[in-house]
C-alpha cells in the first residue's frame, strides 16, 4: 500500500508563497471560531513554537494558529510521505549529483544542506523498520500543536466535545483531504482520550 502525499502540489514549489490560510480562509476560520465556539482570536495565549527554542511566548491566538498553519502547510508540500528513508537517501543523492555537475556556482549554498540531509536519510534507512517506524504525518503533527493551543484555551470552561470542532475549523483549509469527522474522531480518541462529555 503506497502512501499518498497529504497535499497535492500544483506547479513548482515556490518558497516565497504563503502556504497558510488565504485571506478568505482566515476570515472563515475567525468567523467559525467565534460563531461556533465563542473563541476570540485576539485572546492572548502562551504559545510554544515547534520550530523555536521550546520556550512559551505570549501571542494572540490568531497569530499562533496562522503561524502553525503556514509552517505545517509548507512542511506538507516539502515532505514526501510516500518515500521510505532509503528512497529519500537515493533521491537526495540524485539531486546532489545533478547540482554538483550543473549549477555549482549558483546553488553552492544548497549542496552542504543536501549532503547533511542525505546523511540523515542514510542513517534513518540503516535503522528503519517499516512496520514499527510509522511516520507521524504532517497533519497529525499540526493537530497535536493545535491541541496544545486548545489546552491553553480550555481551562475548565471548554468541553472536550468542542475539540473536534476546533480542529476541524482550523485545519480543513490547510489539510482538506485529511480533515474529516472520522479521522478527527480517531485522532482525538488516540491522543486525547477522555470520557464523552
Amino acid at each position: 500500500m503506497s502512501r499518498k502525499p497529504e497535499i497535492q502540489i500544483e506547479g513548482l514549489f515556490n518558497a516565497s508563497e504563503n502556504y497558510g490560510y488565504s485571506p478568505e480562509q482566515w476570515a472563515a476560520v475567525v468567523r467559525d471560531l467565534d460563531a461556533e465556539l465563542k473563541i476570540d482570536v485576539a485572546t492572548t495565549i502562551a504559545f510554544v513554537e515547534p520550530w523555536g527554542d521550546r520556550k512559551p511566548v505570549s501571542r494572540p491566538l490568531g497569530d499562533a494558529v496562522q503561524e502553525l498553519a503556514g509552517y505545517y502547510g509548507a512542511l506538507a508540500r516539502l515532505e514526501d510521505h510516500r518515500l521510505t528513508p532509503k528512497q529519500q537517501a537515493v533521491k537526495a543523492k540524485q539531486i546532489l549529483t545533478k547540482l554538483k555537475v550543473s549549477y555549482v556556482g549558483e546553488l553552492a549554498d544548497l549542496i552542504p544542506e543536501l549532503e547533511r540531509r542525505k546523511q540523515r536519510y542514510d542513517k534513518l534507512a540503516a535503522t528503519h523498520n517499516g512496520r514499527r517506524d510509522n511516520p507521524v504525518r504532517t497533519h497529525t503533527r499540526f493537530w497535536l500543536e493545535l491541541m496544545k493551543i486548545w489546552r491553553a484555551l480550555n481551562g475548565a470552561r471548554r468541553q472536550h466535545k468542542h475539540l473536534r470542532a476546533f480542529l476541524f475549523i482550523c485545519s480543513k483549509p490547510i489539510f482538506p483531504k485529511a480533515t474529516t469527522e472520522p479521522t478527527l474522531t480517531s485522532f482525538i480518541e488516540r491522543y486525547f482520550p477522555q470520557t464523552n462529555t
